[in-house]
């Protein structure tokens, strides 16, 4: 059922008021919001800073590979950040539908997410050092190994490290050791209210906690699989600055199409799930399976039709030429959400 939006406010002040709890976690879902945003915006900052630098630098210096791979860096700082003002939304919904399962998975989450962030150490590493034996290797007049302030760069990647990278992971690890606990103090609190409504029958305890799961699933499948196609979209574009590599027009345009198919088939799993239409429920993954089967059936029947030998011609043209193309690579995008329609 979708409430009106005085009433789905009204709730939602009222479920977030509700105890000491569901404030606190609010509050501290708030503050790990702002406060990540923001060490994640320095390193934004920096690491733009670093490449305008660069790109102020003469070609023979061959810096480009670098530039992309900091372009590529900073995307995912991007996404990052759009990814702390979702999970507020995520753990005002969390609340609002009291999910203990929603809950602890934003916990979890919050350490996935420090994770990503000793990933991006490495990354940073990687490529400081990869563009510091690229930069010292040419002549010194034109190419010097320093950053826009005069200072040189070895000197500088480890000094980068502690003052951006060390606390956005050291405050992701600490909100979620906190968001952990309250979620365990809301486990307690919530699972007499679920009990009212669902009572001592075990069946119906798994059947509501499955359904839980998946549309928390949903949830987390429409940020992380719109963000990096999104992303996919904005790096792959055959006009774009960034690109990875150049992608034809026809690829690119099915791309797009399935990125907005994502949205279509999303909404229509979220919906069946809320009207508990069986049929409808079984169309969007049996859709995606049957087009996925279908177009396993039209590659398989290119084989021994010289289709290795086209794909064995292009590696090895790409080795004479010496190119360097990476792959861009899309997780699977976890799904999750949750839902009430009570109160």
């Amino acid at each position: 059922m979708v409430r009106p939006p005085g009433q789905l406010i009204e709730k939602t002040i009222k479920r977030v008021s509700e105890s000491k709890w569901t404030k606190l976690f609010v509050l501290t879902s708030i503050l790990q919001a702002i406060l990540v945003i923001v060490l994640e915006g320095r390193v934004y900052a920096h690491n733009n800073r670093e490449k305008r630098f660069l790109e102020l630098k003469p070609e023979e210096c061959k810096v480009a590979d670098s530039i992309t791979r900091i372009n590529n860096i900073m995307q995912e700082n991007l996404v990052f950040m759009g990814f702390q003002a979702f999970q507020f939304l995520f753990c005002v919904n969390a609340i609002y539908n009291q999910n203990t399962i929603q809950m602890i998975a934003i916990a979890v989450i919050n350490y996935v997410c420090a994770l990503f962030g000793i990933v991006q150490i490495f990354e940073t590493v990687k490529w400081r050092k990869t563009l510091t034996d690229t930069i010292d290797g040419l002549p010194m007049d034109k190419c010097n190994g320093k950053d826009g302030d005069g200072r040189p760069y070895r000197d500088l990647l480890n000094a980068d490290i502690i003052s951006f990278e060390v606390p956005l992971v050291a405050i992701l690890l600490i909100f979620g050791t906190g968001l952990g606990f309250l979620a365990f103090k809301l486990y307690q609190q919530f699972g007499w209210n679920i009990y009212k409504r669902i009572g001592a029958d075990l069946r119906k305890q798994s059947i509501y906690r499955t359904m839980l799961i998946f549309v928390m699933l949903l949830k987390l499948d429409i940020f992380f699989m719109l963000a990096f196609s999104i992303l996919a979209l904005v790096v792959l574009n055959i006009n774009s600055e960034t690109k990875i590599r150049r992608l034809n027009s026809g690829a690119f345009y099915f791309h797009l199409g399935l990125t907005i198919l994502i949205v279509i088939m999303q909404f229509l799993a979220y919906i069946s799930v809320e009207k508990n239409g069986e049929p409808e429920w079984l169309s969007s993954p049996s859709s995606v399976s049957l087009l996925t089967a279908i177009w396993s059936f039209l590659v398989l029947r290119n084989f021994n039709q010289g289709l290795k030998d086209l794909l064995d011609k292009g590696k090895h043209d790409e080795n004479t030429n010496n190119t360097h193309n990476m792959e861009n690579t899309r997780p699977t995008p976890p799904r999750w959400q949750i839902e009430d329609d009570d109160d």
